[in-house]
C-alpha cells in the first residue's frame, strides 16, 4: 500500500521524510490511520509482548492472573 498511502493528504505533513525513499520512510500517521480504517488494531499490540514478559518477571503468579483476565472479561 506504499503508493496509496503516500498519496493520502493527511496532517500538515508530507506522508513520507524522503521522496525517494521506501516503506521506511512514510511517516506514520499514514500507518495508523490505514490500519484503523481497515479494523487492524496493530499499534495497540505493539509492546505487549514486552509489557508482559516485565509483569510475568515480577509477579510470580502472574501468568494464573492473565488467564483469569482471558476467561473474564468481555
Amino acid at each position: 500500500p506504499l503508493n496509496a498511502l503516500s498519496q493520502l493528504p493527511l496532517g500538515s505533513r508530507p506522508a513520507k521524510r524522503k521522496q525517494e525513499g521506501g516503506v521506511e520512510t512514510l511517516r506514520a500517521i499514514p500507518w495508523i490511520f490505514a490500519w484503523t480504517q481497515i479494523r487492524l488494531l496493530l499499534p495497540s499490540w505493539l509492546g505487549t509482548d514486552d509489557a508482559f514478559g516485565e509483569f510475568l518477571k515480577e509477579n510470580p503468579d502472574g501468568l494464573d492472573r492473565i488467564r483469569e483476565m482471558i476467561q473474564s472479561w468481555p
